[in-house]
């Protein structure tokens, strides 16, 4: 055993056993900030096979007023570095907000990450996200989501939304060059900022943005209403 004390008031032990061909090692934290992470680890064969299980329970920090908790983390991952899976779940909060569940789902290997599924649910909102990233040469990234009845009541109280909406973008860098691609983004439902004040709204629009901050913008349709404020370039115009 190793103990270590950290400077937050927690604890750390840890243990390894084994030889590199199986390496098992379990690591603990106790007191403000408790923990238990597991695995095994083979440094003999090419690609070096893991597996990795971390649990983490109630985690409160409080900072500008605010108290922020970790019910429950819960993260699994194995595989190799050729060809790895990774779950994680967990549930957290702000103070006296509803609680966030957040599930990931995803593999990969050293130069690409499919994100299978990221999902942000509240007992009333949810938000799904899949996408893939390649980092071999340049970053390459696709993403695409989906909003289904989001209020934002439950985080701002002045304001009560009932949202749905979708979204595809694509992002590519190269060294100090970026470009940020949305193919599609999709936005609508309803804001209520007063008893007798919903406003019905529909959003839709298509653009690029680079590093040097150049926007360009294919569209943008909003509507609310009976009103309708259509923006776009000629070439979308000529689609």
């Amino acid at each position: 055993y190793e103990m270590l004390r950290s400077l937050v008031g927690s604890e750390m032990c840890i243990r390894d056993r084994g030889d590199l061909a199986a390496l098992n090692f379990d690591l603990q934290t106790i007191g403000q900030y408790p923990s238990t992470t597991n695995g095994k680890l083979n440094l003999k064969t090419k690609n070096y096979p893991f597996n990795l299980n971390t649990q983490i329970q109630d985690w409160q920090h409080f900072a500008d007023d605010k108290s922020y908790k970790l019910n429950h983390l819960s993260l699994i991952s194995g595989g190799s570095l050729k060809n790895y899976d990774v779950k994680l779940v967990s549930q957290q909060g702000v103070n006296a907000y509803p609680l966030i569940y957040l599930t990931l789902l995803g593999k990969g290997d050293l130069t690409q990450f499919t994100l299978e599924q990221l999902s942000l649910n509240t007992q009333k909102s949810a938000v799904s996200i899949q996408g893939d990233v390649t980092f071999k040469d340049d970053l390459l990234a696709n993403i695409s989501g989906e909003l289904t009845k989001l209020n934002l009541q439950e985080f701002a109280a002045n304001i009560n939304t009932d949202l749905n909406g979708a979204f595809d973008l694509n992002f590519k860098q190269s060294k100090s060059n970026w470009l940020l691609s949305v193919s599609n983004f999709d936005l609508g439902g309803s804001f209520a900022l007063g008893e007798d004040n919903t406003v019905p709204f529909e959003l839709n629009t298509q653009f690029n943005l680079d590093n040097h901050i150049n926007a360009n913008v294919d569209l943008i349709s909003l509507k609310s209403g009976s009103n309708t404020c259509l923006l776009y370039t000629s070439d979308a115009a000529d689609d």
